[in-house]
């Protein structure tokens, strides 16, 4: 998020950040593993001997349905309700994707899958116009206001953000700066 660099950057301008998008949870550990990268951020549970994490961020997701649909007035859902409905979904290799899959499977489904998309707001007109249903987050309320998104009450659907490096990885002090910063960024945030 840009807002945690630029406050890190204000307080540390001496500091120097290299920032990738990784888009596969293999292309992470295998910077890591390289020692190409000190830490990766991921919301997908990376169970590794080698690997150490920390949670610094919990989110709910939510389903998003369009501004016609039956379901627009409902306080909450269970997800095997939408089990034969259409859902806009993410590409190969995304986290989010991963786990709308582990979402849907845990409550006996696959879903079907109309269009896949590259990012979230194309995501948030997708469902707008009536293409089907999606996961979301309550940034996409944040970001357009019109946008329907229903709770979700089985399964407990919510998605965690964890900092991870390699365990016999050296780490800077300027790297352990930034963990520290990061883990108290969202402390204070809460």
């Amino acid at each position: 998020d840009a807002e945690v660099v630029g406050s890190f950057l204000s307080l540390h301008p001496n500091i120097n950040l290299r920032l990738t998008q990784i888009p596969t949870e293999e292309e992470k550990l295998k910077l890591l593993q390289n020692g190409e990268v000190d830490f990766c951020i991921t919301s997908f549970p990376i169970e590794h001997a080698e690997i150490e994490s920390i949670p610094f961020l919990t989110e709910e997701i939510f389903l998003a349905v369009p501004p016609t649909h039956p379901f627009v007035n409902r306080q909450s859902i269970n997800l095997s309700e939408v089990a034969n409905e259409p859902f806009i979904g993410l590409k190969e290799g995304n986290s989010f994707r991963e786990l709308r899959n582990i979402f849907c499977r845990e409550v006996g489904f696959e879903p079907t899958i109309s269009c896949k998309v590259d990012e979230f707001a194309v995501i948030s007109n997708f469902v707008q116009t009536g293409m089907g249903v999606a996961f979301l987050t309550r940034t996409a309320k944040e970001k357009d206001p019109s946008i329907t998104l229903i709770p979700i009450n089985q399964p407990f659907s919510h998605r965690s953000f964890r900092l991870i490096w390699l365990k016999n990885h050296y780490l800077s002090q300027a790297a352990l700066t930034f963990r520290d910063f990061l883990i108290q960024y969202y402390i204070d945030a809460n």
